[in-house]
């Protein structure tokens, strides 16, 4: 809706932009307001689409968590990729696999932070200072869960704009039409500069 409402804003910005250029002086205020309109617009849709995905993320987090409760923790990252045979207790203990230590408590919104969960697991911690240190962390957390899952939130928000991103692109590359629209495109715009120049240097 905010889309089709910032084409009609951009579009009659335009007629009263030509028309400003015309000699027509009080074309100029509604160009300069229209203009600042669809900025505002612009900014307001922005915000509106942060909001929805955040919402969107925040109903599948809290899904997740009630299916990881009841023994089902499938939404979270396994980390089958980091079994190792060779491991001095990991793959005896199986903390990489479904429904894994690991899958339990992964909570992390980026691959950096995914890598050092698995490092700390692959890793144990032998300075007691350090370990009280993390325990006095995870104690902290453990009472603020709008933070966990804020943190949660916005990872997923990034991977939902990058999952939407490369499926728009990827429907674009192999539709039939990609190639065509892409040359009308560049004619159009090309069309439209040449008449724009005619017409302002009077050629």
């Amino acid at each position: 809706m905010l889309a089709l409402l910032k084409l009609m804003i951009f579009i009659c910005f335009v007629a009263a932009a030509i028309l400003a250029f015309k000699g027509y002086a009080v074309a100029g205020l509604p160009a300069f307001l229209l203009l600042i309109s669809f900025f505002i617009i612009s900014v307001y849709d922005k915000k509106f689409e942060t909001l929805y995905l955040k919402s969107i993320n925040l109903k599948k987090l809290c899904s997740s968590e009630i299916d990881c409760l009841n023994g089902n923790p499938i939404f979270f990252r396994s980390g089958k990729q980091y079994i190792d045979p060779k491991h001095d207790y990991s793959f005896d203990l199986d903390i990489f696999e479904d429904k894994s230590l690991f899958q339990h408590i992964n909570r992390t919104a980026t691959v950096e932070g995914e890598l050092k969960l698995k490092d700390k697991l692959l890793n144990i911690e032998k300075n007691i200072q350090k370990i009280n240190e993390n325990i006095k962390c995870v104690k902290e957390l453990t009472g603020k869960p709008n933070i966990r899952q804020l943190v949660t939130i916005i990872g997923l928000n990034e991977q939902t704009k990058l999952a939407n991103l490369t499926e728009k692109s990827a429907e674009l590359l192999n539709s039939k039409i990609s190639k065509g629209l892409l040359y009308f495109s560049y004619i159009s715009v090309s069309i439209t500069l040449i008449s724009l120049c005619l017409y302002f240097f009077k050629i």
